[in-house]
C-alpha cells in the first residue's frame, strides 16, 4: 500500500491497493485459523508456560498439568503428534513439544527420553524432515512436553514444524512426526493499524470504494448493536444510536491503534457521502424524507464514535476535525421545526469535547463552531 503513494498512474494505484486488500484478508483468515487452533489446544497452551525452563519445573511437578505427562493418559501413536504453537513474534515462534508414546513392536523403543523440534518454511513442496535444523532452536533435544523458541525467522512468512522422539540411546523412533498447521510470523504492524493505513492511503488517493471497504473491515470489529429504542421512527433504534463501541475489545488495543480506529470512523463517514451503497441509493430515490435522514443519522453515528475515541485519547487536533465534520453534517437539521432532543445530546457532546481543547489550539473555525454550539 505504501508503493501506491509513489505511483502517479491511477490504474497502478488501484491495483496495488486491491492487492493490499486481498493480502490483509488472507492475513485475517490466518489469524482466525490460529485462534481456533489455540482454543482447541487451550490445555496444552496453559501447560506450556509451566513447562518452560524459566520456572525450573518439569511436567510431573505441576498439578493438574502433570497428568499430561503420565503414560496412562498419553495416547499411543505411530509418530509424534503435531507440536502446538504457544506464542510468536515477527522473527520467532515458540512451540510446545508433544508427549509421545510410540506404537511399536520393539520394547527398547517404547521409552522416549527426549523430543526434538524440526521446522522449515511452508510451501516448498517438501515435508518436514530430520534435516530441517537451519533455525536456532530446531534439532535441540528436550524433555517431552517442553517448550522450544525458534528464532531467526522472517516476518510475514509461513512455517511448519514437526517433532521427533528419541530413546535414551539417541535413536529416532519411527522417524519424523505429524506436520503442524502453517504458522504465519507476525506482521510488522497489527492488522488494525494496517487496515487503518490502507483506508487512509486509499482515501487520500481518491479510491473511495477501497477506502470504504478497509474502514468498514476495521470499524465492524469494534461495533455492537445498541439496546436503546426510539419510537418516533419505524425502526427499532434510531440510526444515530444504532451502534456503540465494544468497550471490552476496545480496552485491549494500544493508543496508536485506537487513534487509527478513530481515523477509520472519520474516513468511513466521509466516504459514505461519496460512495453510495444499495440502501443509500434507495433512499436517494425515495420520496419519504425520513429515509434520507436515516442515512444521515447513521453517518452521524460513525462521527460520534470517532469523537468519543478522540476525546478519550486526548487528541485535540483529531477532536477538532471530528467536531467540524459532525457539526457541518448536522447543519441542515438545525432549520427543522421539530428539533429532536437526541440532536441536542450530540451537540452537547461536541461542545464538551471542544472545551477540552487547549486555548492555544483554538483556531477561527473551531471558535466559530464553539460559538454556534454555545448559542
Amino acid at each position: 500500500m505504501a508503493l501506491a503513494m509513489a505511483k502517479t498512474n491511477n490504474v497502478e494505484q488501484k491495483s496495488l491497493l486491491l492487492e493490499s486488500t486481498e493480502f490483509l484478508k488472507k492475513a485475517r483468515q490466518s489469524e482466525e485459523t490460529l485462534s481456533n487452533f489455540a482454543l482447541d489446544n487451550a490445555v496444552y497452551l496453559r501447560a506450556g508456560r509451566r513447562f518452560h525452563e524459566y520456572f525450573g519445573e518439569s511436567p510431573d511437578q505441576v498439578h493438574p498439568f502433570n497428568l499430561l505427562a503420565k503414560p496412562i493418559y498419553i495416547k499411543k501413536t505411530p509418530v509424534p503428534v503435531k507440536p502446538v504453537m504457544v506464542c510468536r513474534t515477527s522473527t520467532s515462534i515458540t512451540m510446545k513439544l508433544p508427549f509421545y508414546k510410540p506404537l511399536t513392536e520393539y520394547k527398547a523403543w517404547r521409552t522416549i527420553s527426549t523430543v526434538a523440534l524440526y521446522g522449515k518454511p511452508s510451501g516448498s513442496g517438501v515435508a518436514v524432515s530430520l534435516n530441517n535444523t537451519d533455525y536456532p532452536g530446531t534439532g535441540e533435544k528436550k524433555a517431552p512436553g517442553g517448550v522450544v523458541n525458534v528464532t531467526g525467522l522472517i516476518p510475514n512468512e509461513r512455517y511448519v514444524f514437526a517433532a521427533g522422539g528419541y530413546t535414551p540411546e539417541a535413536h529416532c523412533v519411527n522417524g519424523i512426526g505429524e506436520t503442524s498447521n502453517e504458522i504465519l510470523t507476525l506482521l510488522p504492524l497489527s492488522l488494525h493499524q494496517l487496515y487503518g493505513y490502507l483506508a487512509e492511503i486509499a482515501f487520500k488517493l481518491g479510491h473511495y470504494q477501497i477506502a470504504r471497504q478497509a474502514a468498514e473491515a476495521l470499524c465492524q470489529q469494534f461495533l455492537i448493536m445498541n439496546e436503546f429504542s426510539y419510537p418516533l421512527l419505524d425502526t427499532s433504534a434510531n440510526p444515530l444510536l444504532a451502534f456503540r463501541l465494544d468497550k471490552n475489545y476496545f480496552s485491549r488495543i494500544s493508543m496508536v491503534e485506537a487513534k487509527q480506529l478513530a481515523e477509520a470512523f472519520l474516513i468511513l463517514a466521509k466516504v459514505s457521502k461519496l460512495v453510495r451503497n444499495e440502501v443509500q441509493r434507495r433512499a436517494d430515490h425515495c420520496e419519504l424524507q425520513v429515509e434520507k435522514q436515516k442515512v444521515d443519522m447513521k453517518i452521524a453515528n460513525f462521527l460520534s464514535l470517532a469523537l468519543e475515541i478522540s476525546t478519550y485519547l486526548n487528541r485535540p487536533s483529531l477532536t477538532k476535525r471530528v467536531v467540524s465534520e459532525l457539526y457541518n453534517h448536522l447543519v441542515p437539521y438545525f432549520a427543522m421545526k421539530m428539533r429532536p432532543q437526541i440532536l441536542l445530546q450530540v451537540l452537547l457532546k461536541c461542545h464538551e469535547s471542544l472545551r477540552l481543547v487547549p486555548a492555544e489550539l483554538i483556531d477561527s473555525n473551531t471558535r466559530r463552531i464553539l460559538g454556534c454550539l454555545s448559542y
